[in-house]
Parts: C-alpha cells; structure tokens; sequence
C-alpha cells in the first residue's frame, strides 16, 4: 500500500479554549497520485504573500498501458483510494473531538481525455457515515446516486469491490466539463458556477471521518480533489431535516 503523501495539515483552525487544530490524512486503501507534490496545500500568490485556503488530494486517474510515463499506469476502468481524516491537538498531537463541523469539497468537474474518443474523467466522492447532512447548491451540476456500481463498468465494479466497509451515503459525481479558470480561489467568495460543484457536509462530536474519492473513465492524468471549510455562501438542502439558516455558524451564512 502507497501512503500519502499528505499526511498532516497544521493549523486548519481553532477549537474551543484557543486549540490549535491539524487535519492528519491517511488512506485506509492503495494510494496513487499523478503528482504528490501537489497535496497538503494548494497555494497560490495574493498581495504580497503565498497564501493556502484549499487543501487537496491528487489522485492518479484510469490510463491505457501505453500512456508515457509509464511508470504512472494503475488501471484503464476506475481508481479511487479510501481516506481517513482525524482532527488532531495541534499542541498534544492527540485526537481531537469536535462538537459541530462544516468541511466543504470544491470542484467536482470532469477532463478531457489524452486518447482521441475515448470519455472524460469523472471526479467521484462518497463520504464516510460519520457524515450527519450533505449541502449542495438549489442549481448544483453535481450528481447522485444510491451506489458506485451503478455508474462503473463490470471492470470498474471489479476494482470498486475492494473499498474498506459497507457505506450506505449516496456517491456524488462531477457532470460538467472543466478548465482551470474556473476553479476556486477563496472558500468566501464562490462564484455560482463553483457553488454548483460543491458539496457541503456537517459533522457532529467525532475526532475521524473517512472520504472515497474516485476517478471513472479513461484516460487522464490525475485530478485533484479539493476540501476546505464551510463556504458562507452554500445554500441550504431542500430536506426536511435541513439546518434552518439560524442554526448555520454565521460564517457560514450568505
């Protein structure tokens, strides 16, 4: 198993009483990236500075034997990992539990294929149980549906029947091609199309949560998946059980 290569995020936030809190990541399932080198932190130049507001996970996607490098071919049908992420006391390297939590994944879109005809990549998720509620925008471009199967081929089944553990939250999957101009630059300033490709997601007294990312379809490079925290502007669920707009964090509020 290939670990990964982000394996702890210092100083994602504040806990109650002024604790610093890290975000340590470790994959539960074979691990692949196209290029390591871009997970921990997406940064990018603002002002005067280097600044970070996304974290990211870059994962290696289906491609043909025959793409160069060579050296980066997994599988032509489907890759995806298993991920743990446990909030971590910045200052005691213990577990942290947290009481209520808002973590926002950004830019779920699909690429274009380096193989003339064949489909482009889709960017795939599903979150662990220890989710409570999932957000997405009233004009969301992404899609759900009950299981991975029902979106894979018989080989991708095949490869997707070594996930760790039985999960029963929907699995959301990206609809819309994408370039990198459009992607997020700060969580509190979304445009509608970046609302629209992403998922919100509230967790309630837990220290650990567990993601699966996937990528189905050949052939790409690899894609990143991108997490953050609560963006103001998400739109409440149409769900009966839904947080009323009084009970969201106000810098979660549009």
């Amino acid at each position: 198993m290939r670990v990964c290569a982000c394996t702890q995020i210092r100083n994602v936030g504040t806990a109650p009483g002024g604790v610093t809190i890290d975000l340590r990541v470790t994959n539960q399932t074979e691990y692949r990236a196209w290029r390591e080198t871009l997970n921990g932190i997406k940064r990018q130049d603002e002002g005067d500075g280097n600044v970070g507001y996304f974290g990211v996970i870059n994962l290696l996607g289906p491609r043909i034997p025959s793409q160069r490098p060579l050296d980066k071919f997994w599988n032509e049908h489907f890759t995806f990992v298993q991920l743990r992420y446990d909030f971590i006391n910045g200052g005691t390297g213990a577990q942290l539990t947290l009481g209520r939590v808002f973590l926002t994944f950004f830019d779920f879109d699909t690429g274009l294929s380096q193989i003339i005809g064949a489909e482009p990549a889709v960017e795939m998720m599903q979150m662990g149980p220890e989710a409570a509620r999932l957000d997405l925008a009233t004009a969301t471009e992404i899609r759900q549906s009950a299981d991975w199967n029902s979106q894979l081929t018989a080989e991708g089944q095949a490869i997707a029947s070594g996930m760790v553990g039985s999960w029963t939250g929907v699995v959301n999957r990206a609809s819309i091609y994408g370039i990198g101009e459009d992607n997020p630059v700060h969580p509190f300033d979304l445009t509608e199309l970046q609302l629209a490709r992403s998922v919100m997601v509230m967790f309630e007294q837990l220290s650990t949560f567990h993601v699966r990312y996937g990528i189905n379809k050949c052939c790409t490079t690899g894609r990143n998946f991108l997490f953050g925290g609560c963006a103001p502007r998400r739109r409440l669920m149409n769900n009966p059980q839904a947080l009323t707009y009084a009970q969201l964090p106000s810098a979660c509020r549009f």
